[in-house]
């Protein structure tokens, strides 16, 4: 049977259809054929932009907020700064900055930068967010999940038929976190808005959800629900269900301090 089988699998090969195209993911309103970490191991082709309006540089901006946090702390100064923006000395870069009247000699940013962070703040956020905006994010989702598809069916018709089934049904398992998430995603958009029942009544039922990953954040938000409730018992109840049984999944001391803070807090209110 097993020489049957790899004589049907090697017509298949020879009969199928072509390699499944993957579309470019989207970043910075850009298209890249790959997008991988090697991406961020180097200088960003933006970087060097500038930035409308202003004489700075995408580069400079970025380095004006990282002074406007640590000042002239320089061991502070995250290693992307050097990698990803090409400041490799902060004492060369900053004297731009000074001659803008943008930082003072002794690494404190002015009122004028200041108001040059706040005014181009959504370049601050785009880099938290690695440069890609919810729409390039949901896009780049779609195109990589329509290419898995269509890979895990050429996958099948090549006679791979074991690995095509598998990435078939982990694309179903990540379609059903997702849309998990995108559950979360309303909760805590309730929660900021202070409809707090509202709230948990979206994200209660996802702690019985298999399909949830985001563990701690989801724990953390109902908790953030019910101070804002003033139910400090179900705060210390929430907090304390996940130091229990949930956190030894992540290992070590993470998220630790976060509950056991809530849980004093709460229990001070409760005197």
């Amino acid at each position: 049977m097993g020489i049957i089988k790899n004589i049907h699998n090697f017509f298949l090969k020879k009969t199928s259809s072509p390699f499944p195209h993957q579309q470019p993911y989207l970043i910075f309103g850009k298209e890249l054929k790959e997008m991988d970490s090697p991406l961020f191991d180097d200088v960003l082709p933006w970087a060097g932009e500038l930035i409308p309006g202003i004489k700075l540089t995408i580069s400079d901006l970025i380095f004006l907020w990282v002074i406007s946090r640590f000042g002239s702390d320089f061991n502070s100064y995250p290693i992307h700064l050097s990698r990803n923006y090409g400041i490799t000395s902060p004492i060369d870069s900053v004297k731009k900055l000074i001659n803008l009247q943008l930082v003072s000699e002794d690494f404190i940013v002015t009122k004028l930068g200041t108001d040059t962070i706040n005014k181009h703040r959504n370049y601050i956020e785009l880099h938290k967010n690695g440069w890609t905006t919810d729409e390039e994010k949901q896009c780049n989702r779609e195109r990589h999940n329509q290419f898995l598809k269509e890979y895990s069916e050429w996958l099948v018709q090549t006679g791979e038929y074991e690995q095509g089934i598998l990435i078939k049904n982990n694309l179903e398992i990540n379609k059903k976190r997702d849309e998990c998430y995108q559950i979360f995603q309303k909760g805590e958009e309730l929660s900021k808005k202070k409809k707090y029942d509202d709230s948990n009544k979206l994200l209660l039922p996802l702690l019985e959800n298999n399909y949830v990953d985001f563990h701690a954040p989801l724990y953390e938000r109902i908790a953030k629900n019910y101070r804002g409730l003033k139910d400090y018992k179900k705060e210390i109840d929430i907090c304390q269900t996940f130091l229990k049984n949930i956190q030894p999944l992540y290992g070590g001391d993470m998220w630790i301090n976060v509950f056991t803070k809530r849980i004093e807090y709460a229990n001070n209110k409760m005197k």
